[in-house]
C-alpha cells in the first residue's frame, strides 16, 4: 500500500514540476516568470555570483622608483 502511494506522489511531483529556460537558476528566481533582471544579470546560469571586478588603482602593481 505504501508502496502505491509512494509511486503515486512520486509521479504527481514529476508531473508538477516545472521547466526553468537556460540561463534561469531555480535558486536564484524561484518565481521564474516574475524574475527581477537585474537579479539575473548578477548570477551565472549555473547560480553562481558574478564576481565583482573594480577598477582600484592604490592596488595595482607598480614598479619602484630609483
Amino acid at each position: 500500500m505504501f508502496a502505491k502511494l509512494f509511486i503515486v506522489c512520486m509521479l504527481a511531483a514529476v508531473a508538477l514540476c516545472r521547466e526553468y529556460p537556460a540561463g534561469v537558476h531555480p535558486a536564484v528566481c524561484p518565481n521564474y516568470p516574475y524574475c527581477d533582471t537585474g537579479m539575473l544579470a548578477r548570477f551565472t546560469p549555473d547560480g553562481q555570483p558574478v564576481p565583482e571586478w573594480v577598477y582600484n588603482p592604490s592596488i595595482l602593481p607598480v614598479a619602484p622608483v630609483e
